[in-house]
């Protein structure tokens, strides 16, 4: 009888070893097929395998079915696949579920659900999930707003290197969202995101140290995280660049990076950019002095000028170009700008 009892429990070890082996090959082969982009037997194999209970094929072949690769998009089934792969476990399966109810893509958009299976990814340490969970409790998605919570989640993310994590926890710092405000940990946080080569918190990093927030001001930080970011691509950073090298903020004065910051402001519109590449060609700071040059930079303020309705300005611009040549004594062939300019002030429609 014990003999029988032992050849039992080893035929039933043996049977389930070979389905798990068979198994195995099975998600192995989809695997193989679908990187060769041979679906339809991926679909074959991922199927079979999903109906013998693989998380893994359930997982793909709710992903399948979600994009329509091979078969008809079918959202319905998508989610029933989902389901079936995240309540055994699968933590892309429970992000991908949630994420349906997040966007309501194919289903009726439902944060409560969302949440449920956002928080079981982000337990598994799903970073994605974590980040998503920390904003559905600081925007009160799903459930009650609290940015304690928030903070929480945001800081396992951040942990683990998300960086839009980290960005989001430093905000929350320096407003104090959650009761504390602390600059020390926004810079950290900020400081962590930056060296990702994150633009949005190089910039927002150089900001701080531009303007002295929570921390001493310095410019030699924030000149050097705003190039980084190439001035944030914003026209107005780019010209506080330029102001910083000119100057000599806090850096070695360099009218060369000037010049190159005012330009880059400049052509996007920003009018103070203008007007000192105008002042910056008159005087010959930087660049080869030149009277037709200043001229046109003049003359390209005044309109900005104009068009933001400061028509005192626009007419320092007028001035300027006029003592390019009776002051400055240089050679300025465009002089007629000064005129031109004139009559777009006083006209009554001004373009």
């Amino acid at each position: 009888m014990k003999r029988k009892v032992i050849q039992t429990i080893s035929f039933c070890i043996l049977l389930f070893s070979s389905f798990s082996l068979a198994l195995s090959d099975d998600i192995s082969d989809a695997k193989a097929a679908y990187e060769a982009q041979d679906y339809k037997t991926a679909y074959y194999l991922y199927q079979k395998a999903a109906r013998q209970g693989s998380t893994e094929a359930q997982l793909w072949l709710g992903i399948m079915y979600y994009y329509g690769v091979e078969i008809p998009q079918d959202y319905a089934k998508a989610e029933e696949w989902y389901q079936k792969s995240a309540e055994q476990g699968n933590v892309n399966a429970q992000f991908l579920l949630g994420n349906m109810y997040a966007t309501g893509i194919g289903v009726a958009r439902d944060y409560a659900k969302a949440i449920v299976w956002m928080r079981k990814a982000a337990l598994q340490g799903d970073t994605r999930a974590q980040k998503i969970v920390g904003s559905f409790y600081e925007n009160g998605l799903g459930t009650s707003q609290d940015f304690t919570e928030a903070l929480k989640w945001y800081q396992m993310a951040a942990e683990r290197g998300d960086v839009d994590a980290q960005r989001k926890l430093a905000e929350m710092y320096f407003v104090g969202k959650a009761g504390i405000h602390d600059p020390a940990e926004t810079v950290k946080w900020l400081s962590k995101a930056a060296n990702q080569g994150d633009i949005e918190s190089q910039c927002k990093l150089g900001g701080i140290y531009f303007y002295g927030l929570g921390v001493p001001q310095d410019y030699k930080k924030a000149v050097s995280l705003f190039e980084k970011a190439d001035g944030c691509r914003d026209p107005e950073i780019q010209f506080y660049i330029g102001i910083i090298y000119y100057e000599g903020r806090g850096v070695n004065q360099d009218y060369t990076k000037a010049e190159k910051w005012f330009s880059k402001a400049a052509k996007l519109g920003n009018v103070e950019a203008q007007y000192s590449l105008g002042l910056m060609y008159a005087l010959g700071k930087g660049v080869e002095q030149s009277g037709a040059v200043a001229a046109e930079w003049f003359y390209k303020a005044g309109i900005s000028f104009l068009k933001k309705g400061q028509k005192d300005r626009a007419l320092i611009c007028v001035e300027r170009i006029q003592d390019l040549k009776n002051k400055c004594h240089l050679s300025v062939p465009n002089y007629f700008l000064a005129k031109q300019l004139m009559e777009k002030i006083y006209a009554k429609n001004p373009r």
